[in-house]
């Protein structure tokens, strides 16, 4: 039998563990693209906070807002939009300020378990509505590339694909390193990797994974010489190696026309829009939207829904009716049209600070984390993604003892 202490430390269910799952599986289902419920629960965050002794909880939102805020008054915005924009901001603020919070109080290792295991129930159930008329309920139908036409992509109860792989990140790469760091079972490394490995997979989100696997190899060569004092990880890690390259052989020889193998070559190619869209282009027209109104300090906040009008529908030729909402798809990119080179740069260097700040170097989950996260706000995301915060939050948690680098020491001779 697998050990339930295994996969979680503990099997209480509480009100932090429903806020959980409403989180990763509930959070967008019903709503238009945009608002999540999380949103609606601000007034419960800010209660939360207050209730846990933190102080000026408003007020250091507003101390940050307020310098940028001046000098975009002065720049020029649309004021509606602007405060309209900073209240969304400061909601996100909140959330995230409760969950680091949280997981400054609580077990998060239990979450993340309780979490795994009624994601990987929901995935099998899923798997059966995918041959029944309820299929678009948990699966994503659309064309990614020129050439790949209506790929069935998971989604759960998220509103794409992408969304719902970044929120699979932390879990995912919780039990992968946990591969390296903890005694697992033969049995129990099987059925995780299975848990954990096939929704990511079945989302298709070739963006998340390639990001997850740049961080789980820059983990693995950042961390080598300890790793592999472990003689217990050698060769299992050469077997999973093999036996990818094997797989690999087997679809270039037999199934050379399969799935990712032709979205891998329009990638090549420049066919993917979906890759370009979230790179490329998003930087270019990104600095067009700063430099409209301040390259320095950007267009302002909520201002690329103005901006962007001009800039990004006119370059991809988009109808009203068919992209109502205009966004930039990357993170950087975002954060370089609406704050500027200034902002941009402050972005990069507090990220820095935390990482040598909270020591991320001396621990494996945190540094593979961090890896992912920072690669991924290149390729995707936005400013008011709360997924991409959860996972800069755990990414400098100081909490994970048992993947820290002593850790590997006390079995060298495993």
């Amino acid at each position: 039998m697998i050990s339930q202490q295994e996969l979680t430390p503990s099997k209480s269910v509480s009100l932090i563990t429903v806020l959980a799952i409403l989180y990763f599986f509930f959070n967008s289902l019903g709503l238009p693209e945009g608002p999540l419920y999380t949103t609606f629960l601000t007034p419960f965050f800010y209660w939360y906070l207050v209730k846990a002794g933190a102080k000026n909880v408003i007020g250091f939102f507003l101390l940050a807002l307020l310098p940028i805020a001046i000098i975009h008054w002065f720049v020029g915005v649309n004021l509606y939009y602007y405060v309209k924009s900073s209240i969304l901001y400061g909601t996100v603020y909140l959330f995230v300020y409760a969950f680091y919070v949280f997981v400054k109080r609580n077990n998060i290792e239990t979450v993340i378990g309780q979490i795994a295991l009624l994601n990987f129930a929901i995935t099998i159930l899923a798997l059966g509505l995918y041959f029944t008329p309820l299929k678009e309920w948990v699966w994503h139908v659309k064309k990614i590339t020129i050439e790949i036409l209506d790929v069935s992509r998971l989604k759960l109860f998220t509103y794409e694909p992408s969304y719902y792989s970044t929120l699979l990140v932390p879990i995912v790469m919780y039990y992968s390193i946990g591969f390296f760091m903890k005694k697992y079972s033969l049995r129990s490394t099987l059925f995780i990797s299975i848990m954990i490995f096939l929704p990511l997979v079945l989302s298709f989100s070739l963006g998340v994974i390639s990001a997850f696997l740049f961080a789980v190899g820059t983990t693995v060569l950042f961390f080598f010489k300890k790793l592999f004092k472990r003689r217990r990880i050698f060769y299992p890690l050469v077997f999973a190696s093999c036996l990818f390259i094997l797989l690999g052989l087997v679809l270039f020889v037999f199934f050379p026309d399969n799935l990712l193998f032709l979205r891998i070559e329009d990638l090549f190619e420049g066919k993917d829009h979906s890759a370009k869209g979230r790179t490329i282009e998003a930087w270019k027209l990104s600095w067009q939207m700063a430099q409209y109104t301040s390259s320095i300090f950007g267009c302002g906040i909520g201002q690329i829904k103005i901006v962007g009008e001009e800039i990004i529908r006119v370059f991809y030729h988009y109808q009203f009716d068919d992209i109502p909402i205009i966004r930039v798809p990357s993170a950087i990119g975002e954060t370089l049209a609406t704050f500027g080179i200034f902002g941009l740069a402050l972005r990069i260097g507090v990220e820095i600070w935390l990482f040598f700040k909270t020591k991320v170097y001396l621990n494996v989950l945190q540094f593979a984390l961090f890896s992912y996260i920072f690669l991924y706000q290149f390729t995707g995301s936005y400013l008011t993604n709360v997924a991409e915060y959860v996972i800069w939050v755990l990414a400098f948690y100081t909490g994970f003892k048992d993947f820290h680098v002593s850790s590997i020491k006390s079995y060298s001779k495993v």
